[in-house]
Formats: structure tokens, sequence, C-alpha cells
């Protein structure tokens, strides 16, 4: 029977000198499916997106992707196998043309080995339009604004056939416009199959985006659930050990015994 998951992680282990970065976990994404990955900084998500990526080598485990499996896998292999990742960075070339920054890895050139700029251009054009991206691809990266390079990072992990999208923090650098428009993309191509990693602190976007949320904490995976059956308590709770009521609740007794004016100023 042929499984409903497109990636599966198990039994995952990677320790560094005096930390344990994963205890033995699992993960399994399905086919066309968004999923949040949530924790506290260092709780391990960083980690296992990077194994799946290729750009970390666990110590022990197994990953099973497209119905294969292996021990680990590297950088070539993850992206030939459709892994995209849309890093917190933006990894672009300043000085090239937002198309260059496209298809950087997969220029078209000619047989004397020149780029066919205008090739390039036409196709990142196409891409864009798809996209709904509205930024001319014959621009220098130079004139984009912070949230159009993160529009233009998020466009060249489309520029290769992704299976798998992984999103890092994508919308800390866009504005409600430009979250708007990625929601739509995600929307529109995981109806088309793709599947999405979705990593945030912005909780809330969880409930606007993701089927399920994955909870990681110290280094293990806690619980995962499904998006409309849980609530903003259940997953903040599980990620830090207390509820949101308790934490509003100790800030409330923490100012109790201050005084109704710590300053007066008197004209």
């Amino acid at each position: 029977m042929e499984t409903a998951n497109i990636l599966e992680v198990l039994r995952v282990n990677k320790s560094y000198p005096g930390v344990q970065a994963l205890h033995a976990v699992d993960f399994d994404l399905r086919y066309g499916e968004v999923q949040a990955l949530v924790g506290q900084n260092g709780a391990g998500k960083s980690t296992l997106i990077e194994i799946i990526a290729g750009s970390i080598k666990p110590d022990a485990g197994q990953i099973s992707l497209n119905g294969r499996e292996y021990t680990h896998l590297d950088p070539s292999t993850s992206i030939e196998l459709g892994v995209q990742t849309v890093h917190q960075e933006n990894q672009l070339v300043e000085e090239l043309s937002v198309a260059e920054n496209i298809y950087l890895y997969d220029l078209p050139k000619t047989r004397f080995g020149f780029v066919k700029l205008a090739t390039c251009i036409n196709a990142a054009d196409t891409l864009l339009r798809e996209l709904g991206i509205d930024i001319p691809s014959e621009k220098k990266l130079t004139e984009l604004t912070v949230v159009e390079k993160k529009l233009i990072s998020i466009a060249k992990a489309f520029s290769r056939k992704a299976k798998i999208l992984i999103l890092d923090e994508p919308t800390a650098a866009l504005d409600k416009n430009g979250t708007n428009l990625l929601f739509d993309i995600v929307r529109k191509y995981t109806r088309k199959g793709l599947s999405v990693i979705y990593i945030s602190h912005n909780l809330g976007e969880i409930f606007e985006i993701c089927d399920r949320v994955t909870i990681f904490k110290d280094g293990r995976r806690i619980n995962t659930h499904t998006v409309k059956k849980t609530d903003m308590n259940t997953i903040v709770r599980e990620m830090i050990g207390k509820s949101t009521t308790s934490l509003i609740t100790r800030s409330a007794v923490k100012g109790a015994g201050l005084k109704k004016d710590t300053l007066e100023v008197i004209d």
C-alpha cells in the first residue's frame, strides 16, 4: 500500500560537543500539506530541516524521501529529490539581476558558454507572473526593497520543480501584502501536491496556513496536532511548559506590587 507521506524521518539523532541537538526524533510530512514546526530557540527545528536539506549529517536514524530510504542526504541529492529551502536570510547575489538570481544554478547558456540573458529574463518573467509577483526580472537586486528580495528568494525556490518546500521564518521580512501573497502561493501549489514545512515564531500564522503543527522542545518532538483540533494554549504549553493563561497571570502578579504612580513630574 502506497504511503501518504512524501517524507519520513525515523529515530534521528544529532549531537555536538556538550549538546544533544536531536533525541531520536520522528517526523513525517504528507503529500500536499503544510506542516508547522514550532519551538523555542535551540529546540532542534533548524537542525532537523538542515538534515532534510542535506546540510547536516545525522549521527543515527533514517530518512525516507519519495519512497526511498537514506541514512543521510547531501545538498545536491536533496535538491535532485525536490527539496527546496527558503532560509531566513536571503541567499541572493546583490550584483546580479532578479532573473540571474532566480536561475543562478541553472543559467541558460550558448554553446560557447555565454549566458543567454534574454532567455533567462523571459523564463523569470513567466515564473514571476505565474507566482503573482510583480517585479521586473531585469532589475538589479540592489534596486529592490527588503520585501521584494524575500519574494525573489521564494521565486528562486520555485524555479526548480520543488516537491518539498522548507520555509524558515518566511514572513519575518514581509509586510502584510507580501505575507498574503506568500500564503496565496502556498495554497495554490499545495493544491497541486507541493508539501511545505513551515517554521515561524508567529504562532497565529499556524492557524491561517497550516494543516498540522509539530512541537519541538529540547531536541525532542513533543507532539503533532491537526491544527483544527488544537489551540494556541496547548501549543504554547507544550513548547515551554506553561500555558498562555499562566504567563499572563504571572505577569499580572509581578506588576501587582507596584504603586500606581511610579514616576510623577510636578510642574
